[in-house]
Order: C-alpha cells, then sequence, then structure tokens
C-alpha cells in the first residue's frame, strides 16, 4: 500500500511543481489592480467642473491605455455614474472646461483626447436624439458642444503654428486666441454664463480687461505681417461678441462692482 502511494505521489510531483512555479510568476498588471494601485486614479488631473443670448448663436482625464473594457464600450453611462443629476452633454461640456485651468488652455492635454472626444460627442448625439426626451433644449445643448468643441479644434492648430513662429505679434496672438477658449469656458452647457461658478463674473470683466490691454500692445508693435494682423483682428472682434454677451448676463449689481474693481486694476495684471 505504500509503495503504491508513494508511485502516485511520484507521477503527480511534476504537475504540482509546474502549476506552483507558475502560480508564483503570475505578475498583477496595474490595470488589473483595485483603485489603490490604478493608474486610472494616479493620472486623473485635479481640475474642477465648476470653472464652468446663446453663445453657440454666434470624465474625467485618463490615458488611452487606462480606460476599462467597460468605460470603452459605455462612456456616455459611466459619465452618469459620475454625476447622476448631469446629463451626458452637462458631462461633456465640463470635460472640454477641464482642459482650461486658470489662465492656460491644455493644448497637449486636449490634442492627446481630440479623437475620444470626437468619438464621445457622436454617441451622445445618437444616444439623445433617439430619446423621446429630445426637445429643443436638448438640441441648443447639443450645437454648443458641437461648437465648443470645434473651436478649441481649431484654436489648437493654430496655438502650435503660432507657437512655433518667432515673428513680431505672434506671441500676442497665441493669446488672444487662448482667450477666446478661455471666454467659452464661462459657459454651461446651455451656452449662456455659467453662474454656478462665483467667480464667472469676474473672469468675464478680467478677461475683457486682457484683451484690450493685448489689443493696444498689438497696435503699437512695427513690422506685423499682414496674415497676423488680420487674425489678431477676427479673433478680437469675435472674442469682443462673446465678453460682451457673456457681460450682458450678469446681473447688474455684480456688473457695478466688478465693473469698478476692473477700473481701478492695472490692465495686464489679471489672469493673462
Amino acid at each position: 500500500m505504500l509503495l503504491n502511494q508513494l508511485i502516485i505521489a511520484c507521477i503527480h510531483l511534476p504537475t504540482l511543481l509546474a502549476a506552483r512555479v507558475s502560480a508564483g510568476n503570475v505578475q498583477v498588471s496595474p490595470n488589473q489592480r483595485g483603485p489603490e494601485g490604478s493608474n486610472m486614479i494616479s493620472r486623473m488631473p485635479k481640475r474642477s467642473c465648476l470653472a464652468t443670448s446663446n453663445i453657440s448663436d454666434f470624465f474625467i482625464h485618463s490615458g488611452p491605455q487606462d480606460q476599462t473594457l467597460a468605460s470603452q464600450q459605455h462612456p456616455i453611462r459611466l459619465a452618469r455614474l459620475h454625476n447622476p443629476s448631469k446629463s451626458p452633454v452637462d458631462e461633456f461640456v465640463c470635460h472640454l472646461k477641464s482642459f482650461v485651468s486658470g489662465d492656460t488652455f491644455d493644448v497637449l492635454g486636449f490634442e492627446h483626447q481630440e479623437s475620444r472626444l470626437r468619438k464621445e460627442l457622436r454617441e451622445i448625439e445618437i444616444a439623445q436624439k433617439t430619446s423621446r426626451s429630445f426637445d429643443e433644449t436638448s438640441q441648443r445643448q447639443l450645437k454648443f458642444a458641437s461648437d465648443f468643441l470645434s473651436r478649441m479644434v481649431n484654436s489648437v492648430s493654430y496655438l502650435k503654428h503660432y507657437s512655433r513662429i518667432n515673428a513680431p505679434g505672434n506671441r500676442l496672438l497665441y493669446k488672444v486666441i487662448e482667450l477666446n477658449v478661455r471666454a467659452w469656458a464661462l459657459c454651461d452647457s446651455h451656452g449662456v454664463l455659467d453662474r454656478e461658478n462665483k467667480e464667472t463674473s469676474d473672469k468675464v470683466h478680467s478677461l475683457k480687461s486682457n484683451l484690450n490691454f493685448w489689443k493696444g500692445r498689438f497696435d503699437g508693435l512695427p513690422n506685423v505681417h499682414h496674415g497676423t494682423r488680420r487674425m489678431f483682428r477676427d479673433y478680437y472682434t469675435h472674442v469682443s461678441k462673446v465678453l460682451r454677451t457673456l457681460q450682458g448676463q450678469i446681473p447688474r449689481a455684480e456688473y457695478y462692482f466688478f465693473s469698478d474693481t476692473c477700473h481701478r486694476e492695472r490692465p495686464g495684471t489679471g489672469n493673462g
């Protein structure tokens, strides 16, 4: 009996040893770990979504390898889980606004996610337009989200171009193009002034002060290429209209308070 047991043990010993060695070599990738070891958590930027007539009439960041299969298949569903009180369009616009922080537009970060943002917006449009609750308000929200995304995409190409060429006026033109994105980021998903952020009114006046200050400097520059002057003029005109529209949505009491503050503040010392 004992001899038979030893023979059986010897027969199965290689299999048991192989299984033990294989188990010892298994490594858990960062993407398979829980939240404590997840790259997706560590790479999330600490940005707020609040830095949020219609301007259109005129998720959370993560690297591409950090998304699970579920998030790739259901981005809209995850957006609703992130904040159930917000619609998919609200979440999408909030995502776009997260690329604007302080006085800068994260060009590289936005460019990295541009294709994903386009795909996400298409999925939102399909889901919204096939919904029974789709109405004129939903349509205006989609239009603003689409216009905002297009404005950011166009700005990226210009910002990259003018940052590479050291010519008279290019730096100021860069600032005005960037300021255009910053102005749009002051709107909510309906394309009106975001009243959830108490600093929005102050930012409108600050951007307007910066815009006029940069125009004064630009007009005084010599040897500026005529194409650069035309581009600056076009952007200045557009941004002025956007800020004027937003300024008209500021409550009168706040308007006078911040207007007086801006007059006493030295131009160009704000967020620009």
